[in-house]
């Protein structure tokens, strides 16, 4: 998935853009999400950029499923994980081992909030896009035409 947005800060290889509602919004029930977002994006190859330029970023479109995979399948593993210890060690007692599930459903999900801020999971600019005269976003696709 592509999208194009305005450069509005630069960061090292962070760069921060706002992008205004997507050609594919027309095709959306959805009528809340049709704003000016601003998003972060790296720009590993380091393209010229400045503030004011229009930029073509991508984000995989495995990311969500990715993302989601990981919030949720890690967290129910590390809960069966320290429930299936926490048994073995205490005789399967049950007072035992659903707080040490718990536990560990805690803290998987701790471990991943903090490790998910890093860069990795932003999007990836592209290229700079031709027309980089208009500061702010595009104005907001007219359906129908």
């Amino acid at each position: 998935m592509t999208e194009t947005g305005r450069v509005t800060k630069i960061e090292g290889d962070i760069i921060t853009l706002r992008r205004g509602p997507s050609g594919i919004c027309c095709s959306c029930a959805k009528t809340g999400c049709a704003v000016a977002q601003e998003v972060k994006a790296r720009n590993p190859r380091r393209i010229p950029l400045q503030a004011g330029d229009e930029a073509e970023i991508s984000l995989r479109a495995t990311a969500g499923l990715c993302a989601a995979l990981k919030m949720f399948g890690i967290p129910v593993l590390a809960f069966a994980v320290f429930y299936v210890i926490a048994g073995i060690l205490s005789g399967w007692k049950e007072s035992l081992c659903v707080p040490a599930g718990l536990a560990g459903l805690i803290l998987a999900a701790l471990v991943l909030f903090f490790a998910g801020r890093r860069s990795a999971a932003l999007p990836e600019v592209l290229r700079a896009a031709s027309g980089n005269s208009e500061p702010g976003p595009k104005p907001a696709p007219h359906c129908g035409e």
